[in-house]
């Protein structure tokens, strides 16, 4: 299981920490995701292109993969191993932006400024079981 912790420094900024417990060498690199990225989701072959580029530890599968991330707009966050406890849709639902679990992070910092741009956009996620092909299973994250 991941941790993640947040600690606001006295001028009142914020610092995002975590541990990467994870079974797996996930063999993740400093990675830059430009703007203008385009992606296709592995649960319907959506495209998305990032509005806004980012930093993050990464890996290029079929597509990058990002364990977490900071973008141009000063918006952070990280996704976290939760085995047992992370439960997704079974299929895509039409009219919703379907991601696997691992495109979540690369959507989100790819597409929201703010904290306020996630929460108006979650209603219209749906996170659906979809395996990582490298792993054979679905990455049980929470972020």
């Amino acid at each position: 299981m991941c941790t993640s912790f947040v600690l606001e420094t006295l001028d009142g900024k914020h610092v995002l920490s975590r541990t990467m417990d994870f079974a797996f060498i996930l063999e993740a690199n400093p990675t830059v995701s430009p703007r203008n990225y385009e992606w296709k989701s592995s649960t319907d072959g959506v495209s998305y292109t990032t509005a806004y580029a980012f930093v993050g530890a990464g890996r290029e599968l079929d597509k990058y993969i990002f364990a977490d991330g900071l973008n141009e707009k000063g918006l952070s966050c990280a996704s976290l191993y939760l085995p047992g406890e992370a439960v997704y849709a079974p299929e895509a639902i039409d009219g919703k932006i379907n991601l696997a679990p691992q495109e979540f992070l690369l959507w989100m910092l790819g597409t929201c400024a703010t904290i306020e741009d996630v929460e108006a956009k979650l209603a219209d996620i749906n996170l659906v079981d979809q395996p990582v092909a490298l792993l054979g299973i679905t990455t049980p994250l929470h972020w």
